[in-house]
C-alpha cells in the first residue's frame, strides 16, 4: 500500500503562506481525498461540493512572485479536474510527486462568496475556521473542538484559531459570571435595543464574543461590527466580510437579525441591536435617547476573578506581584 503527501491550496490563495499538506493512501478514492482535505480546511461546506484539480506547479523553497500571481488569479485551466469521486487516487498519483510542488487546487462552492450581494467578499480560511469553531457543539478537547470547561469559566478555541479569524485576537475567553447575568437580558424577547457599558478594560468586547458564540450555537444571523474593522456577517451557512456596514443593509432591517456593535455608532435599524461601548461616548447618548433602549452596566472585576483568569491565561506572561499591585491601587 503506497501513501503520498499532497500539497493543496484553495484557489486564489497565496501558495507560500496558505498551502497545506495531506497524507493519504493511493488506494483510496477521490471522495475520501475530498473528505480529508475538507477536514483540514474546516471549510463549513459539504464535502461533495468541493472540486479538486490535479496540478503540477513548482513552488520551490524560495518565494516566486510570478507563481504567486498566477495562482492568485484562480485560473483552473492549469489543472485536470478530478471529477469522478469513485476513481482511485493512484490514477492521478501512482507515486510520491515532488515534495516542493503544488499538487491539488481546491475550489470551494461559489454560493458562499455571492451571499447576499456582490459587494461582499469572503474572507480567508482563518475566518472560516473561527466561524466553524463557534458553530461546533461542545465536545472533548481531545478532538480539537471548542470546549467549555466543567466550571464554565473558559471557552477555548482549537489550536491556531483566534476570535474573528484575526492573528491579533485572543484564542481563550474567560467567561465572567456577569456575562451569564447580562445574557439573560440580551436573550429576553422584549429586548430590542441594548447598551452594555462600563469602565474601560472590564471585558465588554469579550462579552460581545461570548454572545456571538451563543448565537452561533443557535444558528442565528449576526452582523458583527467592531470599531476600525470591517463588518462581518455570520449565519448558519457562511461567514462573510462586508466592505462597509451598508453591504448588509437589507439584512439589518430584518427583526430576526442580530446586530452587535462594538465601540462605534450603530445604524438605526430594525435588527436587534446590542451596543457595547463606554458610557462617555456621544453615540451612546444618542442611542440611549430611544425609549426602547435598555442599558446595563458591567460590574468591575473582583479578586477571585482576576486570580482565576491570571492562573489560566496570563501566568506565564505577567508576574503575579504586578497583578496584585494593580488591583490594590
Amino acid at each position: 500500500m503506497t501513501s503520498v503527501t499532497l500539497n493543496c491550496l484553495v484557489t486564489g490563495e497565496d501558495p507560500y503562506t496558505k498551502c497545506f499538506s495531506v497524507d493519504i493512501s493511493t488506494s483510496r478514492n477521490i471522495n475520501t481525498l475530498k473528505k480529508v482535505i475538507n477536514d483540514d480546511l474546516i471549510s463549513g461546506v459539504a464535502t461533495k461540493d468541493l472540486k479538486l484539480f490535479q496540478v503540477d506547479v513548482r513552488l520551490g523553497k524560495t518565494r516566486d512572485e510570478n507563481v504567486v500571481a498566477m495562482l492568485k488569479t484562480g485560473d483552473l485551466n492549469i489543472g485536470l479536474e478530478m471529477n469522478n469521486n469513485l476513481q482511485q487516487i493512484s490514477d492521478y498519483f501512482s507515486a510520491q510527486p515532488p515534495t516542493t510542488n503544488l499538487h491539488i487546487l481546491v475550489q470551494l462552492p461559489t454560493v458562499a462568496t455571492e451571499f447576499p450581494n456582490k459587494r461582499i467578499k469572503i474572507d480567508d480560511r482563518d475566518l472560516w475556521n473561527f466561524w466553524n469553531a463557534l458553530r461546533a457543539k461542545q465536545i472533548s478537547a481531545d478532538n480539537q473542538k471548542p470546549v467549555v470547561d466543567e466550571n464554565e469559566n473558559f471557552f477555548r478555541l482549537p489550536p491556531n484559531i483566534r476570535f474573528l479569524g484575526r492573528i491579533d485576537e485572543v484564542s481563550v475567553l474567560f467567561i465572567r459570571k456577569c456575562y451569564r447575568d447580562l445574557s439573560k437580558v440580551v436573550f429576553n424577547n422584549r429586548t430590542r435595543r441594548l447598551v452594555i457599558t462600563g469602565n474601560p478594560g472590564i471585558g465588554k468586547t469579550f462579552f460581545g464574543y461570548y454572545i456571538l458564540r451563543e448565537l452561533m450555537q443557535k444558528n442565528a444571523t449576526v452582523i458583527y461590527d467592531k470599531v476600525k474593522k470591517f463588518p462581518i456577517l455570520f449565519n448558519d451557512q457562511t461567514a462573510v466580510v462586508g466592505e462597509t456596514i451598508f453591504s448588509f443593509y437589507d439584512l439589518l432591517n430584518k427583526p430576526d437579525v442580530w446586530y452587535i456593535v462594538d465601540g462605534k455608532a450603530p445604524q438605526d435599524v430594525d435588527a436587534k441591536t446590542i451596543l457595547i461601548c463606554s458610557f462617555k461616548k456621544d453615540y451612546y447618548v444618542e442611542f440611549d435617547k430611544n425609549s426602547l433602549t435598555k442599558t446595563r452596566y458591567m460590574s468591575t472585576w473582583d479578586k477571585r476573578e482576576i486570580d482565576t483568569c491570571w492562573e489560566e491565561i496570563y501566568k506565564n506572561k505577567v508576574d503575579k506581584k504586578v497583578v496584585d499591585a494593580l488591583f490594590d491601587k
